[in-house]
């Protein structure tokens, strides 16, 4: 029994050997049968998430655990500090309430656990504001295959039109902004729809997503002070896979990871393997619930290495040897965590396979229904910005029918002037 405040709980301390170095947690035991970690003992030093994995693991009994970490001093306050800076400052230590999470022996591989994990824990008190990668999210939301296929191909069925670029989706009723493309932009945006919320009284956080590569982006940076100075309910996740296209992250920063970053700007970090479904289902549940609760914002460094290319048009084979591919391969996240669910009993070869065919089928079947939708109307070109439509826009609009009139041959038969 160990005393955290003024509660006395039943805990376990952990010890993880890391390059010969010792690290400390102390594991509150609950009926529960997930493991809840309330404190780290010792993680001064970053080091310890260094390339991540594998760690090795030792359960220590409480009479072995370490002296608790010395409490902060007030005497370092510097004259006529600004007292709430200083509470900024103080926050960005690790405490009795901050919650870490144990990572997994294997390393993470693939993107979609992430997105999946992460939206399993809420659904109606989150906005989600993404980048491109997170249509996992929507699948999970609700939102349709009719949906998905209806803007890749910018038909009637599209909310936006077909005025958006493909992936770029968007859902108001499923509180999902949408895609925009430019790298990091979304981020000031998600702070400030934060602070909104903060400002309702709302009981809710954002959520937005972002990879290693957006950390050189300025916007990254106004948006962790923007966050940290509004104390706003948000919650940063970042899909750290170790290639900003064909920038390995050695080039990106010289800091340990994104987690750190947060630290500097009085954020509250943690880092969580991102090729473990549970372990990322755990993370943000956590984070959201401080993010609400705590009216605060929290960075969410999930590692997940990409192993395949950065796009269609990407060979990533010029700038990364085939045995890294291979390798990581191997330790892919959904296969991993469809052994997990197999060996319980929930899941089966069979099942899989039935699974995957018949998912295949229903996409196909969607994506033939959206090529035969006919377009939006031409008109849709030019509305929904103004509440009147001003010269220069009527004037596009005629040089555009003029040119149809004059080559009615060449303009595409699904689109209704």
């Amino acid at each position: 029994m160990v005393k955290i405040g003024p509660k006395t709980v039943d805990c376990v301390f952990i010890r993880y050997v890391v390059k010969n170095k010792v690290c400390w947690f102390l594991v509150h035991k609950s009926e529960n049968p997930e493991i809840h970690v309330n404190m780290i003992i010792d993680l001064d030093n970053t080091e310890f998430f260094e390339h991540i994995y594998p760690y090795k693991t030792e359960y220590e009994s409480t009479s072995e655990r370490p002296k608790r970490p010395r409490e902060e001093s007030t005497e370092n306050t510097l004259p006529n500090e600004d007292p709430r800076r200083n509470r900024q400052r103080k926050s960005t230590s690790f405490g009795p309430d901050f919650v870490a999470f144990l990572l997994e022996n294997e390393p993470p591989t693939f993107k979609a656990i992430i997105s999946l994990s992460d939206i399993a824990v809420t659904l109606s008190s989150r906005l989600e504001i993404p980048r491109y990668r997170e249509p996992g999210v929507l699948l999970w939301r609700g939102f349709t295959l009719e949906e998905f296929t209806s803007q890749l191909l910018g038909n009637k069925g599209d909310s936006g039109k077909g005025r958006q670029m493909p992936i770029h989706y968007g859902s108001n009723k499923l509180n999902y902004f949408t895609v925009s493309s430019p790298i990091a932009t979304q981020l000031p945006q998600a702070v400030g729809a934060a602070y909104a919320l903060k400002m309702d009284k709302k009981e809710a956080c954002v959520v937005t997503y972002f990879g290693d590569g957006t950390t050189s982006e300025g916007d990254f940076h106004a948006a962790l002070n923007f966050a940290a100075v509004l104390e706003a309910p948000i919650i940063f996740l970042c899909r750290n896979n170790g290639w900003a296209i064909s920038t390995p992250v050695a080039e990106q920063f010289r800091s340990d990871g994104v987690a750190i970053k947060g630290q500097a700007y009085g954020v509250r970090s943690t880092r969580v393997d991102g090729n473990d479904a549970l372990a990322v289902y755990s993370a943000i549940r956590a984070a959201r619930e401080m993010a609400i609760k705590e009216q605060r914002p929290i960075i969410v460094e999930a590692m997940a290495y990409r192993v395949s290319d950065h796009s269609s048009s990407d060979d990533s084979t010029k700038y990364r040897s085939r045995e890294e591919i291979e390798y990581w391969r191997r330790r892919c996240s959904v296969a991993r965590f469809r052994k997990w669910i197999q060996k319980n009993g929930w899941w089966s070869d069979e099942e899989e396979l039935e699974f995957r065919g018949n998912t295949k089928g229903q996409v196909l079947q969607a994506l033939e229904r959206a090529e035969e939708t006919e377009k939006p109307p031409l008109t849709d070109l030019f509305t929904d910005v103004y509440d009147q439509i001003p010269l220069h826009l009527q004037e596009q609009e005629r040089y555009i029918r003029d040119a149809i009139n004059k080559r009615p041959n060449e303009y595409p038969t699904n689109i209704p002037i």
